[in-house]
Order: C-alpha cells, then structure tokens, then sequence
C-alpha cells in the first residue's frame, strides 16, 4: 500500500554498486554481490553479475581515460577526461560518486606520476 508514496531514486541500483566498488578497505577490490544484496535482497544472480560488471566498467574507463602516450597533465585537465570519457557515458553516476571518482583517480594518478 505504502510503496505506491515511496521516493524511487532512478539509477538507485547502479549508484549504490557504483559506490561499494568505489571503497577503500577491507572490501576493497573484492565483489560487490554480497553487499548490494542486503541494500537490494530481491536482486537476481543475473542482475548481481551485471551490476558487478558495470561497476567495473566504468572503473577501466576511468583508469583509461589517460591515453598511456600522454604527457602529464593537471587535475583541471583530469576532471575534463573524466566528464568526457567517463560522465558523459555513463550519465547516470550521482554527483556523489562523481566527487568519489575524481577523487580517488586524482590520487591514482598523482601516484603514478601522470598529474603534474
């Protein structure tokens, strides 16, 4: 009766996967399936594979975002690569994971000397 009031999020599902595989820690690296099962308990093993894969998809686009012939560049340049390579295909990331995202490859790339 009450689910006809409650608030759907579009892109709930694909936000929160995003998230968990976005974690540092203990979880770090490791599947998502049991996780997103207790935010999501009716989900289907088919539906846990492929929330899984676009998770990780989505990361490879942001690890490639850089071509590996490019000269360092500055975080303005990063967050421009990002908004075009990753954002703009993938339009339903939430501006959460966004931030989460320019954050944690900011680093990554800083890391490996590719952010001057």
């Amino acid at each position: 009766m009450f689910k006809f009031f409650q608030n759907k999020k579009p892109n709930q599902i694909e936000n929160h996967a995003l998230k968990l595989s976005l974690e540092f820690g203990k979880n770090w690296g490791e599947s998502i399936s049991e996780r997103l099962l207790l935010k999501f308990p009716n989900l289907s093993q088919e539906e846990l594979d492929f929330y899984n894969k676009l998770s990780k998809e989505v990361e490879n686009d942001c690890w490639n975002c850089i071509e590996n012939d490019t000269p360092q560049i500055n975080i303005s340049e990063l967050y421009e690569l990002l908004n075009i390579k990753v954002f703009a295909k993938y339009d339903w990331i939430n501006e959460s994971n966004q931030r989460n995202i320019k954050s944690k490859f900011s680093y990554y790339f800083w890391k490996d000397g590719r952010i001057s």
